[in-house]
């Protein structure tokens, strides 16, 4: 069970870092061809929109990374509740 755990919040971990330098790149190349539109109020309502959307997509990750945390923290009192028993995988 705390293995499982585990592999699971590394799973998250590791999805949560490559959507973050996913999103990171593709929300650099929106901003450098926002700055391509020649009309100005286009321009900022496209920047805007932009901004909102990484708002957004850094909510959805930190939500995930907290998904991850979560996960470390079963996996740990699993571990304790396991040694009580002597299932020899808990902490002793």
């Amino acid at each position: 069970m705390t293995s499982a755990l585990a592999i699971h919040a590394g799973a998250i971990i590791l999805t949560v870092m490559i959507m973050g330098i996913v999103l990171g790149y593709t929300g650099g190349i929106a901003i450098d061809l926002a700055g391509t539109i020649t009309d100005l109020t286009f321009q900022t309502a496209t920047l805007n929109f932009i901004n909102e959307a990484g708002t957004l997509g850094f909510s959805i990750l930190k939500f995930n990374f907290l998904t991850a945390i979560g996960f470390i923290a079963f996996g740990v009192l699993g571990m304790f509740l396991y040694a009580r028993y002597g299932a020899g995988e808990g902490a002793v």
